[in-house]
């Protein structure tokens, strides 16, 4: 069988006048080459049916490896809260902090927060200093209220955010929600409860894009068991701030929800809200078996879900890497949803015997 030989970066760099390092460069959509530049040889790599060697590829990240990764670029952070501190105040968002600066270190790349609501930050200020500093990779961070995002020009960067809580939409990383509800619902019942029941509100849906209360429901209904959903109708402010009115609200409506609903086991979206409805009175650990869909080390009592925020850090730096050695930006045609599972911990939350 004849085949055709591969079509190699030297020969492309023969055509375009230009080094075999700028190629290479280029073709990895590194920000030491011009836009216009790297655009040049892209399409002319295309259009000589350049295709990447998967075993040389291979090798590049074997050396690099060896060897360790000098700084390279620096990927943006963008913070979006009024308050700076908020967003990583959530135990799993820091976490996501925290697992993307460690795979980002790895790789050779830097990480920078930019908060959005800095004073005197614009989105042409914004735009000004990603590009002074040579930014290409973009990681946003859930938002303080679902799709409410500052319009900046996308189409100049590689974005990959952090779950559903953006509009428009990008490639993201979340924890796999679906399979979770499911988790908690299949371990509590394995433990003997049978009315189980889930704790929710519209703007938790909305961010969660309806994952957590359709796998609920999904394995309450193969279980043969009947979901009962508490959806208060209150929300938090746009900061996620539970404040005393607010909880104390939530908590009537879930007295009155309780008196019609008989309950042997609820699921609670974490601890915070969970001990905020006890500080108004409402123990329901003291009721029923209590499941969180995510779990904080720092309350262990509260047996449920842990999400693994660390590592859906660091799988987003490994999407926006490739992107960017794809040069691939703004919107994507068809987003990837990449689901990072969860698993199971312990805690004395899970145990109640009536």
């Amino acid at each position: 069988m004849k085949t055709t030989p591969r079509v190699t970066m030297r020969q492309i760099a023969l055509k375009a006048g230009v080094s075999h390092s700028t190629v290479s460069l280029s073709l990895n959509g590194s920000p030491a080459i011009t836009t216009a530049t790297r655009e040049r040889i892209t399409a002319l790599a295309r259009e000589m049916g350049y295709e990447p060697d998967p075993m040389l590829a291979a090798l590049n990240v074997y050396r690099q490896q060896k060897k360790g990764s000098g700084y390279r670029a620096t990927f943006a952070w963008l913070n979006n809260f009024r308050n700076r501190g908020i967003l990583r105040s959530n135990p799993d968002f820091d976490l996501y902090w925290q697992g993307a600066c460690e795979q980002a270190r790895q790789a050779g790349y830097n990480m920078e927060e930019l908060w959005l609501q800095e004073p005197g930050m614009t989105i042409n200020r914004l735009n000004r200093i990603l590009k002074s500093r040579q930014i290409q990779g973009l990681l946003v961070p859930p938002l303080p209220q679902a799709h409410n995002l500052e319009p900046l020009p996308w189409e100049n960067y590689s974005v990959v955010a952090f779950g559903y809580s953006h509009t428009p939409v990008f490639h993201l990383v979340t924890n796999a929600q679906f399979r979770c509800a499911r988790l908690a619902v299949q371990r509590l019942h394995a433990m003997g409860h049978r009315n189980i029941g889930m704790f929710s509100w519209p703007d938790f849906e909305e961010r969660t894009d309806y994952n957590y209360s359709g796998g609920y429901t999904s394995e309450c209904t193969r279980l043969g068991i009947r979901p009962r959903i508490c959806h208060v109708d209150d929300t938090p402010n746009e900061e996620g701030g539970l404040n005393k009115t607010l909880l104390r609200r939530w908590a009537q409506q879930v007295r009155d929800w309780l008196g019609k609903n008989k309950l042997h086991a609820m699921i609670m979206p974490d601890p915070t809200i969970t001990i905020g409805l006890e500080e108004t009175g409402l123990r329901l650990c003291d009721e029923m078996a209590v499941a969180v869909v995510s779990y904080y080390q720092k309350h262990p009592r509260f047996g449920g879900v842990d999400q693994n925020a660390r590592g859906i850090g660091a799988a987003a730096v490994n999407q926006l890497i490739g992107m960017i050695q794809r040069n691939e930006k703004g919107y994507p045609e068809y987003p990837l949803r990449i689901h990072v599972e969860g698993f199971w911990v312990d805690g004395p939350s899970l145990h109640w015997n009536p």
